[in-house]
């Protein structure tokens, strides 16, 4: 479940980084993962139990989805509950009298797996869980993150173990996930199919061998022997570790292990549920790779890009991005796009909000008159991009300074807009045109005088203006004109 050791928080991440936080303002703490940043509810999310934080009224102040699917609650309608919302109604007030002896002295603590604890479901009904408590210090006070895993069919499974070997095996052999069953001195005792077609080992192979001497690796075992004395002590946990199969392939498992006590309530040996995770793990090596990948691209492309999380802090950025929007910064990375840009548009921060929220935009050029009143003209592509979960996790921005090339063509325009007006100006009449006789320019001279509008012209023909012998006169100086550069011809207009 994590924990806080000192000042600070820190846990592996599903993606192999490590998240690192301060322990003080945790509410509102912001907890690195390569260069980007989450807070008090994502962290509750990356948890592998479902999770819940509470204040120090017994105030819910933040819920995972994983606590919301096993309990049955939205997490909308948690914000502001009493923690006892979650216990049976008979226990209520004994549990806040124990949650206010607590907060007197609050420490970090497993609950004891020996002992009977339920959650209340949104439908009334409750569940047999694991609790690990952890206080936390905030700038808004003290809160507590509980963390709690469902072991209903754990329960269930030692039950029927204990009130009948048949029972139990009718149980235990139709699992879908392995179990084993190990002594005190973690020889197996029992297995079920699934867990023999799992390590490919026959039960007769299984039975009677040491589980750390047997199926890890050898690096491992001494944890092995730690955890096994910490299920001495009573303590339940989940870990993966790689098991090594009778093929001797290697194979990501997850365990999620439990003490079993005899009817006198004394240590007799651990129950595992075993599954395999191999495809996930497979799955989690082609995300970090493709994640790396994308970094490096990014960091790399010969155009202004950059990648951003929820919270619009810079996961990565190219040279390019940088070098234009760096603002003299070494790099933006880690750091809020709005701090580095206070100037940006409303509407671009509505852009951005947008796209977080799941709509794709673009702009084929854009003004931006930044605080110092520079004017940059942009073209830019606002994408969300998704994390493991397929939810968004933030978005990715690509964006051209265009500023030359409107520069030039707003200098082109101005430049036509002047020789119109000169060409305007002229006192008499002006037309220019092709060697296809199609008109390229003219004054307003020439549509006064041959009383043609500006749309017939556009459709005519020098020639079209003469006819007879002074259109072929003129179609002569055409000729010349073309073959010699120059030509003088009086004619007259029809």
């Amino acid at each position: 479940t994590g924990g806080v050791a000192g000042d600070e928080v820190e846990r592996p991440h599903p993606g192999g980084e490590r998240l690192i936080a301060p322990r003080r303002g945790v509410s509102k703490m912001r907890i690195t993962v390569s260069g980007g940043a989450i807070g008090l509810g994502e962290l509750l999310e990356l948890m592998p139990d479902a999770s819940v934080a509470v204040d120090a009224e017994g105030r819910i102040v933040a819920a995972s989805s994983a606590l919301s699917n096993l309990l049955g609650y939205d997490a909308e309608e948690l914000a502001g509950k009493p923690i006892e919302i979650f216990v049976p109604e008979m226990l209520r007030a004994g549990h806040a009298a124990k949650r206010r002896d607590f907060a007197r002295l609050p420490e970090r603590r497993s609950m004891a797996p020996y002992r009977r604890l339920v959650a209340r479901h949104r439908d009334g009904g409750v569940i047999d869980v694991l609790v690990s408590l952890q206080p936390v210090s905030t700038a808004e006070g003290p809160v507590v993150v509980a963390a709690l895993r469902d072991i209903s069919a754990l329960r269930q499974a030692e039950v029927a173990f204990r009130e009948s070997e048949a029972k139990y095996r009718a149980l235990v052999e139709n699992m879908a996930d392995g179990l084993l069953v190990a002594d005190r001195n973690d020889i197996v005792r029992f297995v079920n199919p699934q867990a023999c077609r799992m390590l490919g080992y026959s039960e007769a192979e299984l039975l009677g061998q040491d589980v750390a001497r047997l199926l890890m690796r050898e690096a491992d075992r001494a944890a092995m022997v730690e955890r096994n004395r910490r299920r001495a002590a009573g303590i339940a946990e989940g870990y993966e570790i790689e098991v090594r199969k009778k093929s001797g392939e290697l194979l990501w498992t997850s365990f999620s292990v439990a003490p079993v006590t005899d009817v006198e309530g004394r240590f007799s040996g651990s129950m595992a549920i075993i599954a395999d995770i191999a495809e996930r793990k497979r799955s989690e090596a082609a995300l970090r790779s493709s994640e790396i990948q994308l970094r490096t691209f990014i960091e790399h492309a010969p155009v202004e890009i950059a990648m951003f999380d929820n919270d619009m802090i810079c996961l990565a950025a190219s040279r390019r991005w940088i070098d234009v929007y760096g603002r003299e910064r070494p790099t933006p990375v880690g750091i809020s796009h709005y701090v580095v840009h206070p100037d940006l548009p409303e509407r671009w921060k509505e852009v951005h909000r947008r796209a977080l929220a799941g709509e794709a935009q673009a702009c084929e050029d854009d003004l931006w008159i930044q605080a110092d009143g520079t004017r940059q003209w942009q073209r830019w592509s606002v994408d969300p991009w998704r994390n493991t979960r397929g939810a968004i996790g933030g978005l990715i921005m690509f964006t051209e300074d265009i500023t030359g090339r409107k520069e030039a063509q707003e200098a082109i325009l101005a430049e036509k807009a002047f020789s119109e007006a000169m060409l305007d100006s002229l006192p008499g009449v002006f037309y220019l045109f092709d060697q296809t006789g199609r008109f390229l320019r003219w004054n307003r001279a020439l549509e006064a005088v041959s009383e043609y509008s500006a749309t017939e012209i556009a459709a005519m023909s020098p020639l079209d203006f003469f006819t007879g012998e002074e259109s072929e006169r003129i179609a002569e100086s055409v000729r010349k004109v073309f073959e010699s550069g120059h030509a003088e011809v009086e004619v007259a207009l029809t």
